[in-house]
């Protein structure tokens, strides 16, 4: 006598079912552990970005310190040279007075011939 170890219908119902539902919760580990990679990669890449973005900030603001330092150091070169030569023009003005009187009133001239010619 043989005896055939059939499973019954309802056994093997069961066993796919069993088998469905040990999928379904190894898709939703993986789903599970794929979401918190992309939520540690998504925070590791906003971390690198805040940083990268203070690096550019400070080094922005570093330049910006030198170009005022270097444009305050332009502005008092440029007005000291202009004070020497305000000083060297009343020193010759005092020296020669009728000569820059002259001077002036010839630019007077030319700056009227020009302005009237428009």
């Amino acid at each position: 006598m043989t005896t055939h170890n059939r499973t019954s219908p309802q056994s093997a119902t069961d066993q796919i079912r069993d088998k469905a539902k040990d999928i379904k919760q190894n898709l939703q580990d993986m789903g599970s552990v794929a979401r918190d990679a992309v939520s540690e990669q998504a925070t590791q890449l906003r971390d690198a970005a805040s940083e990268r973005a203070a690096d550019l900030r400070t080094a922005a603001t570093e330049r910006a310190e030198q170009w005022r330092d270097t444009a305050g150091e332009y502005y008092e070169k440029g007005r000291e040279r202009a004070m020497s030569l305000e000083q060297t023009l009343e020193d010759k003005v005092r020296e020669k007075p009728l000569q820059a009187l002259l001077m002036a009133a010839g630019l007077g001239v030319l700056v009227g011939m020009c302005w009237t010619r428009r």
